[in-house]
């Protein structure tokens, strides 16, 4: 079951546990693009200008849900079953390497 919530960095957005980004008010689902590993990017508008920024909805999924979580200099997201498409929360893990631990 799709669960959704509020993202803790970017509070304009909603994230669900299957990798959805949606707009907070509109309720609207967020256009994704790949970039060239083949993750999932999102844009998201910036507060001080007329730009926007792109995210990777892995990184939003697992700051998100991921009670523990702390987006660390070294630590990596490893998609489990390989496919860097599939941002579903249970397809997420947090790898931190043993020398940085």
């Amino acid at each position: 079951m799709e669960t959704w919530q509020t993202s803790k960095s970017y509070k304009q957005i909603e994230v669900s546990t299957i990798g959805n980004v949606r707009n907070k008010e509109t309720k609207q689902i967020l256009k994704t693009k790949k970039n060239h590993r083949n993750l999932n990017l999102v844009s998201l508008p910036q507060n001080h200008n007329n730009g926007t920024f792109c995210v990777l909805v892995c990184n939003i999924v697992c700051e998100t849900f991921m009670e523990n979580f702390i987006k660390k200099r070294y630590s990596t997201i490893r998609h489990k079953n390989g496919d860097n498409s599939d941002d579903r929360l249970e397809n997420l893990e947090i790898i931190i390497p043993t020398k940085f631990n």
